[in-house]
């Protein structure tokens, strides 16, 4: 069975900076955050994502950020910036060595849960192939696969999705959407993907 239509898990539509990493599906009030892991010392997502409204662009540091003491408007911080938690503040499972001013990459996953993103500091860009890094994409990507969600790595406006079997580069995908076909092989399910054009007939969602 083929599956690549819009409404279905495996169609993902990205924009011109996927979805805000900041739009987060948790809150300051509601985050179970990690007992014993702690921002300390890390500012790594002050650089890589956009703060709208602080008219902040992606990978370009915070203006308000100091190295020293932190978030110079700490206690006045956009919504945006109060709400957001990376994935190692928030999964106990992914290992300590993910702590993104170690790592260099901020581990987001969407609100949807399909995917999980390694966003990649632009000055770092082989940051995921590092080990033990790349061998965590490569196994979460094999668990990942058996439920139809996947595994990505942001460099910048590039898209990569990492798969068991191989890397798929997408290249830089712009204010266009990501196809996502589900095809089944003798080795278990193999996911294909093609970049489009919004106004491509193939993005529209299936007539009911």
């Amino acid at each position: 069975m083929n599956r690549h239509h819009r409404d279905d898990p495996a169609f993902h539509a990205i924009g011109r900076h996927g979805e805000n990493p900041r739009q987060n599906f948790v809150t300051e009030a509601t985050a179970n955050l990690v007992t014993g892991r702690n921002c300390d010392g890390c500012y790594m997502c002050c650089k890589l994502f956009e703060i709208p409204t602080l008219a902040k662009p992606e990978n370009v540091w915070c203006t308000n950020c100091d190295f020293g003491s932190g978030c110079t408007i700490y206690e006045s911080r956009p919504q945006e910036c109060r709400d957001f938690f990376c994935h190692y503040r928030l999964d106990k499972d992914v290992p300590e060595h993910w702590k993104p001013n170690r790592s260099h990459m901020v581990l987001k996953a969407t609100a949807d849960g399909v995917r999980i993103v390694a966003h990649v500091d632009p000055k770092r860009p082989m940051a995921w192939r590092a080990e033990p890094y790349y061998r965590d994409l490569k196994a979460w990507a094999a668990n990942r696969i058996q439920v139809d969600k996947q595994v990505h790595v942001r460099i910048g406006a590039r898209t990569i999705v990492v798969l068991p079997d191989r890397d798929v580069d997408l290249g830089e995908i712009g204010d266009k959407l990501i196809l996502t076909r589900k095809s089944w092989t003798p080795q278990g399910p193999r996911f294909d993907f093609e970049v489009l054009a919004r106004d491509d007939p193939r993005a529209r969602p299936p007539r009911p």
